[in-house]
């Protein structure tokens, strides 16, 4: 998913570049040279479009042979012979085991007695997911096994980091930066964070997670051919849950539920390394902590309905130095939330909301709906609808201290409200890294409305990225003031929409405007500045400022 963000990215961002004749004046190789194969706008549009039935192909997963997969995932290849094949009774005894729970003998031949009336394939199907859970949660204990309970303790009260401006105000003085100044400039009162989030092997927790959304991948047509099933299980311990075609209610702790359909209702906690739930069809309501994780891996994947996640703050995919994902196929559905919600990353986490179809509504407070901060990642992805986003400050793409930010909308006739720092916003860097913050959001299709108080629709500060692109529409943007393209104390800040009739209302400054930033302002792909904008992309390249030096990867 993360190679995923940055290649669609790329694709919009710097298509229109093939199209520039160069930097005036330099000696090094132009950018429209290493980008000439690069696809036009038209192009880009017809792949936009078809973005909706490719998602669809790869959330629909041919139907596979579970006991074949159970022996691959186990490496148990004697169990296929078996006529008494115990894959979830295996599964569930490791899972006890992993996690220290204590349950007398009595008590599970009487839950394996009620799951013995499942059909074979059904709960075989769950064993599936459950081996996969425990792998999972073995590799989140292998990532976060250098971390000690004092780290873990600081993460719980501080997984934030800001900007420490005292070091480079006092160097500025007497000096001339080009764009952006040396980092050695730079220093930061969060090294401890920082120092904290190396210990943490997020190779380990993409691991875990690309093995369970495999693995929801191979067993979901298994289970949505069961759509009749209509009994209601859990394991004596609580944590293992399995719900039938009706009317549902989850509450305590549960690390494994799969629900057939119903109108469901959740109310489910914190509750291990890792966490899954996966529900087919039914108008539910969410509510407690969904998708969250702290140092683990949180997965919520609903396939269909009208669903409401109504939820506090610090959920609907948030992260803290972990993994979250909330993946919602089709319906129109509505998100709510306090703050830290909706595709909110902090400490090395990484956080992703994916929404297929549907014209939905979000809601949230303060750093929510794309927001990053420490190294985080945070994607809220919405591909089909005309959509509603409602947030604070620091949301709708929105990154702090080295994070990366992205709101991507693909199609429909959107609306966006907020506050300050939002709507592609970027703020500080990285402590001891030559990495910016990288706040973007992407429009790609539709007549949208854009409104924000300040700092707002391209704004860069303190060495940040800030960039809002929206591509086909015509579009409306209204802001107060210091937005709408407008650089800061070293920020850079761009607001391109490459097409469509646009009208662009602030109260000052002009759009386009900076103090001491570099700003790109583009309202048609035939007045793209080609010396400016190459000129910042040779900067970048030449002195490798992450993350976008990575992005120029992709051209060479």
């Amino acid at each position: 998913m993360k190679k995923v963000c940055v290649a669609v990215i790329l694709l919009l961002l710097f298509a229109p570049l093939a199209r520039t004749t160069g930097q005036s004046g330099g000696t090094a190789t132009p950018f429209n040279s290493q980008l000439g194969g690069m696809p036009s706008l038209a192009n880009i549009s017809s792949f936009i479009h078809a973005l909706p039935s490719g998602i669809d192909t790869f959330t629909r997963q041919p139907a596979v042979n579970v006991t074949m997969a159970l022996g691959q995932a186990t490496g148990n290849v004697d169990m296929l012979l078996s006529s008494n094949q115990t894959w979830l009774e295996d599964a569930v005894a490791t899972f006890y085991r992993l996690h220290d729970i204590s349950v007398s003998q009595d008590e599970r031949d009487e839950f394996f007695r009620q799951t013995a009336a499942m059909p074979d394939e059904l709960r075989q199907a769950v064993a599936l997911l459950l081996v996969a859970l425990n792998d999972a949660t073995v590799l989140c204990r292998e990532a976060t096994q250098q971390l000690s309970d004092a780290d873990r303790a600081f993460l719980r009260q501080h997984n934030q980091s800001e900007t420490e401006l005292g070091e480079m105000i006092r160097n500025m003085l007497g000096r001339q930066f080009n764009i952006l100044p040396d980092f050695s400039l730079f220093t930061s009162n969060t090294s401890t964070l920082f120092a904290i989030i190396e210990k943490i092997d997020t190779e380990k927790l993409v691991e875990g997670s690309l093995l369970m959304l495999r693995t929801v991948r191979l067993v979901l047509p298994v289970i949505a051919s069961y759509p009749g099933y209509n009994h209601t299980l859990r394991d004596p311990s609580g944590h293992i849950c399995i719900g039938g075609a009706g009317n549902d209610t989850y509450t305590g702790t549960a690390s494994l539920v799969v629900d057939v359909g119903g109108d469901d209702i959740y109310t489910l906690g914190e509750a291990g390394e890792a966490t899954l739930c996966v529900d087919i069809d039914g108008n539910d309501h969410y509510l407690g902590s969904a998708a969250s994780s702290f140092l683990g891996i949180g997965m919520l994947y609903d396939t269909a309905g009208d669903d409401v996640y109504d939820t506090d703050g610090w959920s609907q995919s948030y992260t803290c130095g972990g993994i979250t994902v909330l993946l919602d196929g089709a319906g129109h559905d509505v998100y709510r939330a306090d703050d830290h919600a909706q595709a909110c990353a902090h400490a090395g986490g990484i956080a992703v909301l994916l929404d297929i179809s549907g014209s939905d509504v979000y809601r949230a407070g303060n750093r929510s709906q794309g927001c990053s901060n420490a190294n985080g990642l945070a994607l809220l992805l919405d591909v089909t609808g005309d959509d509603s986003y409602t947030g604070g400050s620091y949301v709708q793409g929105s990154a702090t201290a080295g994070g990366i930010a992205l709101l991507l909308d693909c199609l429909g006739d959107d609306v966006y409200a907020s506050a300050a720092n939002a709507q592609g916003a970027g703020e500080g860097w990285a402590a001891g890294l030559t990495k910016v913050s990288t706040g973007l959001m992407v429009d790609v299709a539709g007549n949208d409305r854009y409104r924000a108080t300040s700092r707002a629709q391209g704004y860069g500060i303190y060495a940040g990225v800030g960039c809002l692109t929206d591509l086909l529409g015509d579009d409306n943007y209204t802001a107060s003031r210091s937005s709408q393209s407008y650089g800061t104390l070293f920020g850079i800040a761009m607001l391109m929409d490459f097409g469509g009739g646009n009208s662009y209302r602030q109260d000052t400054p002009l759009p386009g405007d900076r103090e001491g930033g570099t700003s790109i302002k583009i309202d048609d792909i035939s007045s793209l500045p080609s010396e400016n904008l190459l000129s910042l992309l040779s900067y970048v390249r030449d002195h490798d400022i992450m993350p976008l030096s990575s992005f120029l990867e992709f051209f060479r």
